[in-house]
């Protein structure tokens, strides 16, 4: 992989999306980290020389994929089925 895209994919890898959307750790701030996190899945695209999806421009926990999981969880968000559904 070339540097020019490990080290943005790193940045998103290390975000504090994957912290502030936990079950247990929610703010008031949950939708900069969303609007953040993505802006950075984005970089990683340019970098690699692609268009990103247009699927990357809506906030990851919007009502629409909320519902699509909600009978859901795994192990970045347990309980989440919970939470939102």
């Amino acid at each position: 992989m070339p540097k020019s895209v490990r080290q943005p994919l790193m940045v998103a890898e290390g975000s504090d999306w994957f912290w502030w959307y936990s079950s247990r750790n929610s703010s008031p701030e949950d939708a900069v980290f969303d609007e953040l996190f993505r802006a950075n899945l984005e970089v990683v695209w340019w970098f690699a020389g692609a268009e990103p999806p247009d699927e990357i421009r809506s906030p990851l926990m919007d009502e629409r994929r909320i519902a699509a999981f909600a009978q859901r969880s795994g192990a970045m968000l347990p309980g989440a089925g919970e939470r939102y559904g």
